[in-house]
């Protein structure tokens, strides 16, 4: 799948770095040659943090969607195209709770592949945001790692994974590197900000 690079249509005027506690980062930007002040922001970050800022979602046509998409692929930047917008192939509707219980299911697949899994969205106002889709990323674990770990846990020395994937990323990874049971995962905010002596007493 190919994807027109539209960063050359567009002048960025403010960003807000991706933090641990909104998992999102954020642009404004205006496009080139726009008359109006008003700037657009984009959006990409944790799925359900995402979600909660988006009021509409893009119905995308048929023949712009990848055949599986949870099928893992690359997609490649074919460079600018005057002509194109990211609001120019389709039409936004309101995000209903069964289009993000939708999305939400779709994001788990992805990461039930190992895929890191981002929202990207864009909007007027940062609370009114339009929800693009997914993008899964595939970065997996160094070449070596697996056999380290079994060597760890050979010798008797706990190993702990600590992340800010999501749960099925998080297993699959681990899962890979011959580390992840079952029983013995910790999610959720209650696990914030733990510290060693917390997490060595469980």
């Amino acid at each position: 799948m190919r994807i027109p690079d539209q960063r050359p249509l567009y002048q960025r005027l403010e960003e807000w770095s991706f933090s641990s506690d909104t998992k999102m980062m954020m642009v404004s930007c205006i496009r080139n040659g726009q008359t109006s002040s008003n700037p657009t922001y984009f959006v990409k970050g944790a799925v359900d943090r995402v979600l909660r800022h988006c009021i509409f979602v893009r119905d995308p046509s048929p023949s712009l969607s990848p055949p599986n998409p949870v099928s893992p692929g690359l997609a490649t930047f074919d460079g600018p195209e005057e002509s194109s917008s990211l609001s120019s192939s389709s039409q936004n509707h309101p995000l209903r709770p069964e289009h993000a219980e939708l999305i939400l299911k779709e994001a788990s697949q992805l990461g039930l592949l190992g895929l890191r899994v981002l929202a990207v969205a864009e909007g007027p106002d940062p609370h009114r945001l339009t929800f693009h889709g997914l993008v899964g990323l595939w970065d997996p674990p160094r070449p070596g790692v697996d056999r380290c770990v079994r060597s760890l846990l050979e010798s008797g020395v706990r190993v702990l994974m600590i992340t800010g994937d999501s749960v099925e990323t998080a297993k699959a990874i681990g899962e890979l590197i011959l580390f992840y049971f079952y029983d013995l995962l910790l999610i959720g905010p209650r696990n914030y900000g733990r510290s060693h002596f917390h997490m060595k007493a469980q």
